[in-house]
């Protein structure tokens, strides 16, 4: 069998899922995998060819001697993530320039939908050989002028060295007798609905919040309706580094009020963690929830739709075993590794 070359470029931060999508495809002795990035690896084929936070020309270079070597290994696919910056678009002109198919993955697709999505769009459907997204909603929002766009499931590791929840909140000094929802995102946007969970605070449960606001504005009018609703003393903003994973298997619920998104990363993680979810009910989230199945759902926006799911899942206790039981088989079914990489072997067969 002829062996089958894909390359990975990745100077954004995704480390991890370059690196899952490697150790999947090593159950296939027919793919060779090279990574070019700003990042080191074990993996032979991994070459850190990019500084870190690299200028433009010196992206520019290593852009090219990234490409230059693809050619040179007759690379069939090359995948990249999507951002909306110069440095990425420099990338496709040199894979273009290099005749070489390109994949580009958008995490989060918000940025096509604004008033540069002409310049996005000629961009990736002349540049792109693939624009590969997620989820369905991306997808079905972005064919009819991404006529390049393609849909693979996000894969997902399972966790299996979770530790029990009593010897997690020991170590965390939390409240054996309180009840903790968990909100965790990298950046906080004013679209993921974090002011609809203040307004649902009260003495029963405690709210942690994982994550850095988007500017200083955002932070501000969060602190203000903190001190208007009085729930300053249900509120916790973690910022310790070292133990934020600890909160997966602390927390009894984690909570996405989001009014709007385009990622699914988030929720797919917590599946995987067998913590149960309650998100709103944006389509994003009824790809992956089944209401009263493997998760929760109220209706976006909704105050009082939000309070009715938490008071439902406080009160039948079987639902904080039962739901996280069916996500991790939806994890372990639908959205593992191995799918993700078979969606890619598509694209070059």
């Amino acid at each position: 069998m002829q062996t089958v070359h894909i390359a990975i470029l990745d100077v954004d931060n995704c480390a991890s899922y370059d690196l899952n999508l490697v150790e999947a495809w090593r159950q296939n002795s027919a793919i060779k995998v090279h990574i070019y990035s700003d990042f080191d690896t074990l993996e032979v084929r991994g070459k850190r060819f990019f500084a870190k936070d690299s200028t433009l020309v010196g992206h520019i270079a290593s852009a090219i001697k990234s490409l230059k070597d693809a050619k040179a290994n007759a690379v069939k696919l090359l995948i990249t993530p999507l951002k909306p910056t110069i440095k990425t678009l420099l990338t496709l002109l040199i894979a273009k320039w290099y005749d070489v198919e390109c994949a580009g993955v958008g995490f989060d697709t918000a940025f096509v939908h604004t008033k540069r999505d002409f310049f996005y769009r000629w961009a990736y459907n002349h540049l792109l050989s693939h624009f590969v997204v997620h989820s369905r909603f991306a997808h079905t929002q972005l064919l009819p002028k991404y006529p390049k766009a393609r849909f693979i499931k996000h894969g997902c590791t399972l966790e299996t060295n979770a530790q029990p929840r009593e010897m997690l909140r020991m170590k965390l000094k939390l409240d054996k007798a309180i009840y903790y929802l968990l909100f965790s995102v990298e950046t906080i946007e004013s679209h993921h609905g974090v002011d609809l969970l203040l307004e649902t605070l009260c003495n029963h449960f405690h709210l942690i919040i994982v994550g850095t606001f988007a500017n200083d504005s955002l932070k501000n009018s969060f602190e203000l309706l903190v001190r208007e609703l009085h729930v300053a003393q249900h509120i916790t903003l973690w910022n310790d580094e070292a133990t934020k994973m600890m909160l997966w298997g602390a927390c009894d619920a984690i909570v996405f009020p989001f009014v709007q998104s385009y990622r699914n990363e988030y929720i797919l993680e917590a599946m995987s963690h067998a913590l149960p979810v309650i998100a709103s009910d944006i389509p994003i989230h009824e790809e992956l929830i089944t209401h009263q199945f493997n998760g929760l759902l109220f209706e976006k926006g909704n105050v009082q739709s939000l309070k009715e799911v938490l008071n439902y899942f406080w009160e039948y206790k079987y639902l904080a075993t039962d739901l996280p039981k069916e996500a991790l088989k939806v994890i372990r079914d639908h959205y593992n590794w191995q799918e993700t990489t078979k969606g890619y072997l598509k694209l070059i067969a």
